[in-house]
């Protein structure tokens, strides 16, 4: 897991998007590309970097922190349980947290 990496600022989301993606082909196909966040804390030059994720296929999940740590952690932790018993192939997962 990546955590805490901030974009480069001259970047925008498609580009990123689209970093990220060539990475996670290295480890096999991409099938499912999500981002979560709290949309509640964003200003108007992140809202515009999450319009251009999502234009670029990433799924935005809004997980509101409510002035708790550790709750998008916990979130894919459900996440990756639900997904690991209801799956039977190989499974590579590659996460990063801004």
């Amino acid at each position: 897991m990546i955590e805490n990496c901030h974009p480069n600022s001259g970047l925008n989301g498609c580009n990123i998007a689209g970093n990220i993606r060539n990475i996670a082909l290295q480890f096999g196909t991409v099938t499912t590309f999500k981002a979560y966040i709290d949309m509640s804390l964003e200003g108007s030059k992140a809202i515009r970097l999450q319009t251009q994720l999502q234009a670029s296929g990433v799924s935005m999940i809004h997980c509101p922190h409510a002035s708790m740590k550790e709750v998008v952690d916990r979130a894919l932790t459900g996440k990756f349980t639900c997904t690991i018993c209801s799956k039977k192939c190989p499974l590579i997962r590659l996460v990063i947290k801004i």
